[in-house]
């Protein structure tokens, strides 16, 4: 389960100040154009695996335990992405660059599109 921050007011706040995730809860950041989308930790307590996907629902990039003290510093990923999706460190130890994601109720676009 994960909550949408779709909105510009939503991605910035994001996860900041919240309590620890559960391992079956993330949140997916949604943007309305692809891009390399920065994540920075600020405010955040604990650490995330942080999960860029293509507008086709293919991982682009993973960056892995991120550790609330490295804020200042934005994560980027390697290629544009539409989705961001964090998560527990650790949560997203299977995942690979390339695998494929399948959402629920969220608009993901085929290759045609």
């Amino acid at each position: 389960v994960v909550t949408i921050a779709d909105t510009e007011e939503a991605r910035v706040r994001g996860l900041s100040g919240s309590k620890p995730l559960e391992k079956t809860r993330g949140m997916l950041f949604v943007f309305e154009h692809d891009g390399r989308h920065s994540i920075w930790m600020k405010d955040v307590r604990y650490s995330l695996d942080v999960i860029w996907i293509s507008r086709y629902g293919t991982i682009v990039h993973i960056e892995r335990n991120v550790h609330p003290d490295t804020y200042p510093r934005a994560f980027l990923p390697r290629k544009p992405a539409r989705y961001v999706l964090e998560i527990m460190a650790g949560a997203g130890r299977e995942a690979q660059p390339g695998d494929p994601v399948y959402f629920e109720n969220v608009p993901i676009r085929s290759p045609a599109n």
